[in-house]
């Protein structure tokens, strides 16, 4: 009997892994492509509408108020972000990048816009760094930041009459 060589098992190991790899190509594959993407934002279904966009005095930050819809299994939430003036607001989410820094606040409602009706929310900048938020009384408020990129952010409802 004949012991094999170090060199003749690497060829055979090597062989029995191409073979795998063969039979296997197509889902290794698609393991390949959807692997960085899981987590990562890419399969994210939400899309964010601006309603307005509003400068504070000086135009160094932005108050975005935006309705986010992440399709038919949940509800619309009306949204406020803060940003740098002049800067890109992501509408979706990307592989590097998540639409939800910056929040001020998250209202459980549609925006409300010519034809549609919902939550109103009014941006009201005092100066650079501070912002009032004004929304409608009884509205359900999911979440509301104190302070959001050096912004001291004060949110309360108010009574809208038609």
């Amino acid at each position: 009997m004949m012991w094999p060589t170090e060199a003749s098992a690497c060829a055979l190991a090597l062989r029995r892994t191409s073979k795998w790899v063969m039979r296997h190509y197509q889902l290794l594959t698609a393991i390949a492509f959807i692997a960085p993407l899981l987590g990562c934002g890419a399969f994210d279904p939400c899309a964010n509408e601006i309603v307005t966009r509003r400068p504070s005095p000086a135009g160094s930050r932005e108050a975005v108020v935006f309705e986010r819809d992440c399709g038919a299994t949940t509800t619309w939430s009306t949204e406020v972000a803060v940003i740098r003036g002049g800067a890109t607001f992501l509408e979706r989410g990307t592989i590097l990048w998540s639409t939800k820094g910056g929040n001020a606040l998250a209202i459980l409602d549609r925006a409300s816009r010519p034809g549609i009706s919902g939550a109103t929310v009014s941006p009201i900048w005092v100066d650079d760094t501070h912002l009032t938020l004004e929304y409608n009384a009884g509205a359900v408020v999911h979440f509301a930041a104190a302070n959001v990129e050096g912004v001291a952010v004060e949110a309360h409802p108010v009574e809208r009459h038609q």
